[in-house]
């Protein structure tokens, strides 16, 4: 079990996300604004449908959808 306690988001930190996200700031500039981990402001956007600006590198190849039926998929 993990040792790190997630705390939940106040009111003012989403108005504070949806702000920096609007003026694109970069993710990381965001995250240590907030005083959350990057992982977290990530997850946070992605469910306020928010874009972020990574300026993280790459991390690594994203999933493939599954094929369909009529790609020759099983």
């Amino acid at each position: 079990m993990s040792d790190s306690k997630s705390r939940r988001w106040t009111a003012d930190e989403l108005a504070l996300l949806r702000r920096l996200a609007q003026r694109k700031e970069p993710l990381t500039a965001i995250a240590g604004t907030l005083g959350r981990t990057v992982e977290a402001v990530r997850t946070k956007a992605a469910h306020e449908s928010l874009s972020l600006q990574d300026d993280l590198p790459s991390r690594g190849p994203r999933r493939q959808p599954f094929p369909s039926k009529t790609d020759g998929g099983r």
